[in-house]
């Protein structure tokens, strides 16, 4: 796949997440991926990193910046959510994910999260 292409996956998962189309979330990933996610204690797969997803309903992801070397893409991105003990000041987590994709799917994931730079 070109680094163009491995872009493309990544920004397609991020939309389905956006849409909480969790059907094609899943189609993106393939069914042997190891996901690393923080707090996690253990690696996850596909099945799960899926249900924890669900889990995030009101969470919105954007994508700030890109970069690909052969099947590895980084994504920097921002989360944000409202927050429910002041709606005036959304919470917004900054974030970098690691893909590596195969035949347009997620083969392997890692996530880390500033939890603590929200207002």
């Amino acid at each position: 796949m070109s680094e163009s292409s491995v872009k493309t996956a990544v920004r397609d998962r991020f939309a389905a997440f956006n849409e909480r189309n969790w059907k094609a979330f899943g189609a993106l990933i393939a069914e042997d991926a190891v996901i690393h996610f923080p707090g996690v204690p253990a690696p996850m797969n596909r099945d799960g990193w899926v249900r924890l997803c669900e889990t995030m309903p009101a969470l919105q992801l954007t994508i700030e910046q890109q970069i690909a070397e052969g099947d590895v893409v980084m994504t920097r991105w921002v989360a944000r959510a409202p927050n429910p003990a002041d709606a005036s000041k959304p919470i917004v987590m900054p974030g970098v994910s690691i893909d590596r994709i195969v035949d347009g799917k997620v083969v392997e994931h890692r996530e880390f999260i500033n939890q603590t730079s929200h207002p």
